[in-house]
């Protein structure tokens, strides 16, 4: 190591003084949209605690008990429990370290998806029956069901979404890459030249806003597979509900893009 010239500690100062400008214009324009995300991510899991409570209420399901039923409150009770913490995190201003959580959130969504939709007998026994359910054998039982539904569809003369799986499996790479500690995620958070490393709640109202986005795509997955495992718990009207539900979170993701909208600011230099 080497004695720190007068001049890289000007350095240092200059680059500091110019991320704190810069980022309190940042704050101005992605915190309140952020804490309109952040508003209504909080109704949804409200919604979705109050219909999971209600489920539970009911006498006639055996919660420990070894049925298909029992598995879906069970692993809708996950799926919200990761989803709180994810967004306690999220809220605080965590980044790169919410996303092992939403990862997780991201696998029970799955086996919640499998659940809540019919078929797949073998998948569900294992699962019951306390055996290791791969990721593998979740998303592969997924896309059957998904294949099964788009042909339902076609026979109906409409026309069905696209395949989740290979946006899916992209995602999850990149999710793995960073919960394993690759070393480009962790040079993410440094600023080399302002000599400084992302620690704890992210300095950047960019990378705030682009996180608080992301867990919104994987709280629509747990509106979609929760909203159909409870309306099997508590009848369609709750399943009609909460696509409603879903609707409304994606109209205002496509209308408040703040993944899209902190690009353009850092692309802009803003």
């Amino acid at each position: 190591m080497t004695a720190t010239s007068q001049s890289e500690t000007e350095d240092v100062a200059v680059t500091r003084e110019a991320f704190r400008a810069t980022n309190e214009q940042n704050e101005g324009v992605l915190r309140p949209l952020i804490e309109l995300h952040l508003g209504v991510y909080d109704a949804i899991l409200d919604d979705l605690v109050v219909a999971h409570a209600t489920a539970g209420e009911d006498r006639r399901l055996d919660l420990a008990g070894p049925s298909r039923h029992a598995a879906m409150w069970l692993v809708t009770g996950r799926c919200i429990g990761l989803a709180r913490a994810s967004l306690d995190l999220v809220r605080m201003g965590y980044a790169s370290e919410a996303v092992p959580t939403i990862r997780s959130l991201h696998e029970a969504n799955r086996l919640l998806g499998v659940f809540a939709l019919r078929g797949e007998e073998e998948l569900v026994s294992r699962w019951i029956e306390g055996r290791a359910v791969t990721r593998k054998a979740i998303m592969d039982a997924s896309k059957r069901q998904e294949e099964a539904i788009r042909a339902e569809m076609l026979r109906a003369g409409v026309t069905p979404p696209m395949s989740t799986k290979s946006y899916l499996d992209g995602q999850y790479g990149r999710w793995s890459e960073i919960a394993h500690q690759r070393r480009k995620h962790l040079l993410d958070q440094v600023a080399p030249v302002a000599r400084l490393m992302a620690v704890g709640p992210h300095p950047d109202w960019r990378a705030r806003a682009a996180t608080v986005d992301h867990f919104g795509d994987v709280l629509g997955e747990l509106v979609s597979a929760g909203g159909h495992a409870l309306a099997r718990l508590l009848g369609p009207g709750v399943g009609d509900s909460f696509q409603r539900t879903f609707g409304a979170l994606m109209s205002l993701k496509r209308k408040v893009e703040l993944a899209q909208l902190a690009q353009r600011r850092a692309a802009d230099g803003g």
